[in-house]
């Protein structure tokens, strides 16, 4: 009987609460393309680039490289931008990671995933009167 309760409780660990399967973290490893838009402080922000992803497991690092444009009533700017992508994770199909001042949350399409996308928040702009927000989508 303790057999069959040890048995029973090592297969509920890998289900979520309704029984069904636990989400397991997606493969996004590889080279994304990367458009975002992002508003606020009265300012307007684009921006394109590449996205080279790292994954063990759950955790997301990597790199990026992007080109953009901001615009305020009084001035235009363009801009480059590269670093390193920080705080990543991927948990079932969510995935969130840091690029620069930028938090990035969105979902994972496709097994395998061929589009990520969602909502990122950027702070500490030194032009701008506060956070921009919006939206971002990278593809293969």
């Amino acid at each position: 009987m303790k057999r069959a309760a040890a048995v029973l409780l090592l297969a509920l660990a890998g289900c979520g609460e309704d029984g069904s399967p636990a989400p397991s973290a997606l493969p996004v490893s590889g080279t994304w393309s990367l458009n975002q838009l992002v508003q606020g402080g009265g300012a307007t922000c684009g921006e394109a680039g590449s996205l080279m992803l790292t994954q063990s497991g759950e955790t997301l690092g990597g790199t990026f490289g992007a080109r953009g444009a901001c615009e305020t009533q009084n001035m235009a700017a363009d801009f480059v931008r590269s670093g390193n992508v920080e705080t990543g994770s991927v948990d079932g199909t969510t995935i969130h990671f840091t690029l620069g001042v930028c938090r990035y949350s969105g979902t994972i399409v496709g097994d395998p995933p061929a589009l990520l996308g969602g909502s990122l928040t950027c702070g500490g702009l030194p032009s701008t009167s506060g956070a921009l927000v919006g939206s971002w989508e990278a593809s293969r």
